[in-house]
């Protein structure tokens, strides 16, 4: 199950959007700047240690699934048991598109660029396997 999407700028953490993918067990979108920072923080302290890129991480009973892409760090809240491998295609994609609306509209830090952006991503996140794999080709 799909709880929360976040979508960040890579070297600064700000949080561009915090989508609410699930009515119980999400985080709230006012916490999603916290959440963001958290993340960078953690990607960071393991790029200083040099153990590589990071992938995902396990809390208690959620995984978070990580993608940069670009200026865009993308980080998706499932289930602990949830197979990563079936949501990259769809988090590679969200990143994707937030990273050409940040090249396009040379981000100056207004949120309201990223309107289709985020409404792209509610309907990329809603597509089976199958489908997001179609509309990726």
């Amino acid at each position: 199950m799909l709880y929360n999407l976040i979508v960040m700028q890579e070297h600064t953490g700000i949080n561009i959007c915090t989508l609410v993918l699930a009515d119980e067990g999400s985080i709230d979108e006012d916490i999603g700047c916290l959440a963001s920072g958290m993340v960078k923080a953690i990607r960071d302290f393991l790029k200083e240690l040099r153990f590589g890129k990071i992938k995902n991480f396990l809390t208690h009973e959620r995984k978070v699934i990580i993608y940069k892409e670009g200026e865009i760090l993308t980080a998706l809240i499932c289930d602990e048991n949830d197979n990563s491998e079936l949501y990259y295609p769809k988090v590679k994609k969200i990143a994707e598109i937030f990273n050409d609306t940040i090249r396009e509209k040379e981000w100056t830090g207004e949120l309201s660029v990223f309107a289709d952006a985020i409404s792209t991503s509610r309907q990329l996140i809603k597509l089976s396997d199958k489908e997001i794999v179609e509309y990726i080709n």
